[in-house]
């Protein structure tokens, strides 16, 4: 599968670090130590960084007409994946609530989970001069930090992820 691919003025700064994930197989995904759980843990302490959230949304996403209608497609303009024809923005924090059910997997809710793993095709956390986070949820390897300005946020996603096992925060070669 291709990975993912950012618009070039979205791409011009670089990772700075990475997530890393692999949590023991007897860990569900959807716990807070499995692979969804702490990228939804990582988001969530991103989003406190940003303005807006960026999500590329399959239509046959369960929640998709709510995207639709409660949330502002972006322009072909401003948009930040490559070839993404149902970008939505929600802006933060005004928007965070509906984030924050986007990416939840309630118990027992097999539709939720692949939604969130497959109809979430890739999710960027924004500020006002670049980015923070970017990932595409069913790509493992593709979850990226740019922490270059953004004082504390190591320092808290380290702190949150030292209790999970299998998990951490790699800084990249190029990393500043």
């Amino acid at each position: 599968m291709p990975r993912m691919r950012f618009r070039e003025t979205f791409d011009a700064a670089g990772p700075t670090h990475r997530l890393n994930a692999r949590p023991s197989s007897d860990v569900d995904d959807r716990s807070a130590d499995g692979l969804i759980g702490v990228e939804n843990r990582v988001v969530d302490v991103a989003m406190e960084y940003g303005t807006a959230v960026h999500l590329d949304v399959d239509p046959g996403h369960g929640q998709f007409e709510l995207l639709q209608r409660e949330l502002t497609q972006v322009p072909d303009r401003d948009r930040v994946f490559v070839e993404s024809d149902h970008e939505y923005r929600a802006n933060l924090p005004a928007d965070r609530s509906l984030v924050d059910a986007l990416l939840d997997v309630p118990d027992g809710d097999r539709w939720a989970y692949s939604d969130r793993l497959f109809a979430l095709e890739a999710v960027a956390v924004l500020t006002e001069q670049s980015w923070t986070y970017r990932s595409v949820p069913h790509e493992t390897h593709i979850r990226e930090l740019n922490a270059a300005g953004q004082d504390g946020l190591l320092a808290e996603l380290e702190d949150m992820l030292e209790r999970v096992p299998g998990t951490d925060i790699v800084a990249l070669d190029d990393a500043v």
